[in-house]
């Protein structure tokens, strides 16, 4: 088994996930999305998102079908969307934010 989990290779997706990048790429083009954006697929959730290296995000349809922005936790490392996670300004998680005093 691959050690990789990440892949920006379209020979591993399929119908359901060339569709999502379909609809993320139409999404950033909706949102006057600027700059290059390389399309990425999990390949051990299955998740396909968008990501721009020239400023460091990443961008994923969350599930009312917006582009949203997708963090991780610089603690715990917990991993979905913005408004899920709620990220302080240190990169700490709502539960990470509870447990520093």
């Amino acid at each position: 088994m691959s050690t990789h989990t990440l892949s920006t290779d379209r020979v591993p997706f399929g119908s359901r996930e060339l569709a999502d990048a379909g609809r993320l790429l139409t999404a950033w083009a909706a949102a006057s999305g600027r700059g290059r954006v390389t399309v990425t697929l999990n390949l051990l959730s299955g998740l396909v998102f968008l990501t721009n290296a020239e400023i460091g995000m990443t961008y994923a349809l969350n599930g009312a079908g917006t582009l949203e922005e997708w963090v991780a936790c610089a603690t715990c490392h917990t991993d979905g969307f913005s408004s899920e996670v709620g990220l302080n300004d240190f990169g700490d998680c709502a539960l990470c934010q509870t447990l520093t005093p």
